[in-house]
């Protein structure tokens, strides 16, 4: 009885981050209407590699499943029942989704998919982007972690993103070398990638 009030009491943070996500994701879908052209992608863009992680996403969604009846959903949604925790959570999840947003929705139509070339590409090097390189994957990390101060699982989602990032920035990086050779270097020069004056 105790572990299902503890769980109860979870689900109001898990519903508010699940609100911010969704927020997250519709200023992604109406937003990316207005772009410009894509003229160059990476693979990792393409239909068979979305269809690699949308595989990947069901398998933890069902082992996920498959725990929670074979351990009970205290293991699965009351892990972490610390309200400190779980504010604080909230907090950061709230603070990455708001940068990740003020950065795409400063880039403008210059935003597209990661490393991809855009058709009369701008190098933007203010606003959020004055203070790290890569704001929005900056912002995701940050509210990734913040979730998974509620729900753990959160914490899978978050190793597999900073490894992505961490890769896609290193490739946008030479593409942005390429495209912007006589600006790009001293920008870099003065910026961090994704956490700022330390990475």
């Amino acid at each position: 009885m105790a572990d299902r009030r503890r769980s109860k009491r979870m689900r109001p943070y898990g519903l508010i981050v699940a609100y911010i996500w969704l927020a997250f994701a519709v200023v992604w879908a109406v937003t990316a209407l207005r772009a410009k052209r894509t003229l160059q992608t990476h693979w990792l863009n393409s239909w068979r590699a979305r269809v690699i992680v949308a595989v990947l996403v069901l398998a933890v969604l069902a082992i996920r499943r498959y725990l929670f009846h074979a351990r009970g959903p205290d293991f699965i949604s009351g892990v972490i029942a610390n309200p400190a925790l779980n504010i604080a959570g909230l907090v950061l999840a709230a603070v990455g989704i708001g940068v990740a947003v003020w950065a795409r929705l400063y880039l403008g139509r210059n935003w597209g998919m990661p490393m991809s070339v855009k058709e009369n590409a701008e190098l933007v090097t203010t606003g959020p982007y004055a203070y790290v390189r890569n704001p929005i994957y900056a912002g995701i990390a940050l509210a990734t972690l913040g979730s998974a101060l509620i729900d753990w699982w959160w914490a899978v989602f978050l190793a597999c993103a900073v490894a992505y990032f961490v890769y896609s920035a290193k490739v946008e990086e030479r593409i942005l070398l390429r495209e912007f050779p006589d600006s790009y270097p001293a920008y870099k020069a003065r910026t961090k990638s994704l956490i700022p004056f330390v990475y």
